[in-house]
């Protein structure tokens, strides 16, 4: 009977509150008919009752939704300029989808900056629905899920080159629940070149000169004309070889005795070229006084990497130890932030720590206190001045479990893997990856297997029910050739959403991968704190790659002459890769994306102070764990931001 009722929704489930009116109206039909006797009296009541409840629960719309089994499958393809023209997914129009035991029916969404399902095509708006400049896939992923119908296990598969020009994927990835797989499409296929960006500083003074970086990448080695021009200057022209990639070429800029603030602009041209539309791109320098910026923490006379950078950056800084940081609200007057570096909340006068409090909080000044020193500490920090200004509080003493690891087995089942009973070794290699004790509940696991294209054999989850993997690992069949990429990079998708401590990939492969952009997957995987080993079975496997792979995302590499070894290989990088004790360096994690923020370049960080986030505190890097590593608040009229971590001590 309750899973009968659990299997009940409701349109508008408030509306059931009318309900407990229901004793006012047996209590209204008991005294509204004295004469009746007592059978009768409760014989209306009850009738009255009963039909005001049916009433209220239609009210409320129920629907019954019981158990089924079939899926609607949305196939979302990324139709942005950035993929090659035709390109289409091969994806099969009656194949049961995994754990069901009917055909999916199965719907295409095609999107770009906008998205276009197959009844809108050949519309007046066709051409305005799909931007191809835009790249969209969070937009997509919402699209294809509120189109399964309410009865039906929905399924999504997104198809694009990985080249999103908004965020928000994850979020609407994890928002409705349904299953998401990905397949990777080519990207840029013809010859592009774009000016990618233009690096100058935000504010200069008149007379300042100062460098101006252009950067342009291209998916080809290439040649051609780049023109430079500030203001209404006559444009500098270069002639410049292209490599495949990112190339910065440094022109100089002089603001000149004007108040005007300067336009820039660079344009390349003469290349090998699709998409002409990114061949330009803009800046601005501000002109007028430079932010004034007053650094506490270290004397003029030390070397200072900080100092350095901010001053570069267009500030007007300066640094002073901290018996030198004001004493007065006049002391400010020059000021318009302050950076606290590795300072202990007891080290300033209680006059200059009520001087810097006015300063926010009146004066509506900004303050960023950096993790240098023991300056987050609970023992310092706790019921201090500078707690009450920070957007986080000191966090109490605790115990923090051991680490957590997702790993993944990317395990190769092409054809040449039945030579030498290679695949059963691989798989008996996995079998015992799994029964190692290293590898608790608390762990994650997941094997994919790939040949021409991938597939889970067990998609990444807790490893508690280590029976059930190993007999998805019995499920291995060898067929196809080997392609590498798209199998890497559904691990690291995989890998990425995985709240966990550590995350390891082991790659497993007796061949000569098709081509694939390995450099930057392994850079990707490097960035999102993903460490890779790879394990080449047999001769016949392009060592060199696989070296590559593993020493750019950290991971080691083995070469197994004798297929017999693989199993106790693998067990032994399970092993080692489970025991790394710590967090030795981490990636910070994106909570929320701000303009002009960008992580991407970070280098991994080595340490950080846990804190708790204060009520009204904005988090916008998460270390680890999930404890604030970059977060503001206001206090006052300014606002205030701390950086949990040292800027001095990354990996």
């Amino acid at each position: 009977m309750s899973q009968l009722i659990g299997q009940i929704e409701w349109a508008a489930a408030p509306r059931l509150w009318v309900l407990v009116a229901l004793p006012l109206v047996l209590l209204a039909a008991w005294l509204g008919a004295p004469r009746l006797s007592r059978q009768r009296r409760v014989a209306a009541a009850m009738v009255r009752a009963m039909a005001i409840a049916c009433i209220v629960f239609a009210w409320a719309g129920p629907a019954w939704r019981g158990p089924t089994d079939r899926t609607w499958l949305v196939l979302a393809e990324d139709r942005s300029a950035s993929v090659a023209a035709g390109t289409t997914t091969n994806s099969p129009q009656s194949e049961p989808i995994p754990g069901s035991q009917t055909p999916a029916t199965i719907s295409r969404l095609e999107f770009a900056g906008g998205t276009q399902g197959p009844s809108e095509k050949n519309t007046a708006a066709d051409s305005k629905s799909l931007n191809g400049l835009v790249s969209d896939p969070a937009l997509a992923v919402r699209r294809a899920a509120a189109m399964v119908p309410a009865d039906y296990v929905p399924a999504i598969q997104l198809a694009t080159d990985g080249r999103a020009t908004r965020d928000g994927l994850f979020a609407a990835a994890t928002a409705d629940g349904a299953p998401l797989d990905t397949v990777s499409m080519p990207a840029f296929p013809s010859p592009e070149v774009c000016a990618a960006e233009v690096r100058a500083p935000l504010v200069a003074r008149p007379g300042d000169t100062f460098d101006v970086d252009v950067i342009v990448t291209a998916n080809h080695d290439d040649q051609g004309q780049l023109e430079f021009q500030a203001s209404s200057d006559p444009p500098q022209m270069r002639p410049v070889q292209l490599h495949a990639g990112s190339n910065s070429f440094t022109f100089r800029a002089s603001l000149g005795n004007t108040q005007a603030d300067l336009p820039l602009r660079a344009t390349i041209s003469g290349c090998r070229d699709t998409h002409f539309e990114n061949n330009t791109r803009r800046s601005i320098v501000s002109a007028g006084a430079r932010p004034r910026v007053l650094l506490v923490g270290k004397p003029p006379n030390v070397s200072w990497p900080l100092l350095t950078a901010v001053q570069g950056s267009g500030f007007d800084a300066q640094a002073v130890p901290v018996a030198e940081l004001p004493a007065s609200q006049q002391g400010y007057e020059s000021i318009d932030l302050v950076i606290l570096s590795g300072i202990a909340p007891g080290q300033p006068t209680r006059q200059q720590q009520q001087a810097l409090q006015q300063f926010v909080r009146e004066q509506g000044g900004g303050l960023i206190v950096l993790g240098e020193g023991r300056t987050f500490d609970p023992a310092p920090l706790a019921g201090s001045w500078l707690e009450e200004l920070l957007p986080v509080t000191a966090l109490q003493a605790r115990t923090d479990p051991p680490p957590r690891m997702a790993l993944v087995l990317v395990i190769d089942k092409s054809q040449s893997m039945l030579d030498d009973h290679k695949l059963d070794l691989a798989k008996e290699a996995a079998r015992r990856t799994v029964g190692l004790s290293a590898l608790t509940p608390r762990d994650e696991v997941g094997v994919l297997s790939f040949s021409d294209d991938s597939r889970w054999i067990s998609p990444l989850a807790p490893c508690g029910d280590k029976k059930r993997l190993l007999a998805a690992i019995d499920t291995l069949q060898a067929d196809g050739a080997t392609n590498m990429a798209p199998a890497m990079e559904r691990a690291r998708l995989a890998l990425i959403g995985a709240d966990v401590d550590r995350r390891h990939l082991i790659l497993l492969t007796d061949g000569v991968s098709t081509p694939g952009d390995f450099s930057r997957l392994a850079a990707k995987m490097a960035a999102a704190g993903i460490t890779v080993s790879t394990v080449a079975v047999g001769r016949e496997a392009d060592p060199t790659l696989l070296k590559d792979i593993s020493r750019a995302a950290g991971g080691r590499h083995y070469q197994c002459d004798d297929p017999n070894d693989v199993p106790k290989m693998l067990v032994a990088e399970v092993q080692q890769a489970a025991g790394a004790q710590g967090r030795a360096t981490f990636a910070p994690m994106v909570y929320q994306q701000l303009p002009g923020l960008s992580i991407a370049g970070a280098p991994r960080l080595g340490s950080f102070t846990p804190t708790s986030p204060k009520p009204q505190t904005e988090l916008l890097l998460l270390a680890p764990g999930g404890d604030p590593l970059l977060a503001w608040g206001r206090q006052g009229r300014g606002i205030v931001v701390a950086l949990t971590t040292s800027l001095e001590t990354g990996a």
